[in-house]
């Protein structure tokens, strides 16, 4: 399929990339006489293909933070039931990419932002916190080590640290455009 097409495929949910950086997929519905149960995955030259078409009790694991996707509509089915869990990598030194594109409290109603919000910030303080024990931790030890200071690799991990604190309370503020959509 090319991009001329993406508007012509009935979905369940539209092509989106998720707020987090991995997502695993867990089927729940029954979907031995079904077609179309599988997420289909927009590649970076506009191909579109789909994962295994899973049955019940099955799971994929995507980059859903990373990659477009689109859950379809299934033929010869009333319901597409999913479970969807978020995940990161273990390493706090992995490059975090969560956003809060898809699950901001203000434009996903239902939401509540005093619970959510909260969680969110204290989610990515706990990271920092991790990152800044590795940082301190791996000094100390090249310190030890009697290695010299590399200055320019522990400035780089420092603007890596605030970047990540300033993209946290970004990622906060609602557009207006954010606004528009949830309207």
């Amino acid at each position: 399929m090319t991009d001329k097409f993406d508007d012509d495929i009935p979905a369940i949910v539209g092509w989106h990339k998720d707020s987090y950086p991995f997502v695993c997929v867990l089927m729940l519905s029954d979907t031995e006489t079904s077609i179309g149960t599988e997420t289909l995955l927009k590649k970076g030259n506009g191909e579109i293909i789909g994962t295994p078409n899973p049955s019940k009790g099955k799971a994929v694991v995507l980059q859903g933070g990373l990659i477009n996707h689109l859950a379809p509509k299934p033929l010869g089915f009333t319901e597409r039931i999913t479970a969807v869990t978020s995940y990161r990598a273990k390493n706090p030194m992995t490059k975090d990419c969560s956003v809060l594109r898809s699950v901001k409290p203000e434009v996903n109603f239902g939401s509540n932002f005093n619970t959510f919000y909260p969680d969110w910030v204290n989610y990515r303080m706990k990271l920092v916190a991790e990152k800044c024990e590795l940082i301190k931790n791996e000094i100390e030890k090249e310190a030890n080590e009697g290695k010299t200071f590399r200055k320019e690799d522990w400035m780089q991990s420092l603007k890596d640290l605030e970047n990540y604190v300033a993209t946290t309370w970004k990622e906060m503020v609602v557009t207006n455009e954010e606004y528009a959509r949830a309207l």
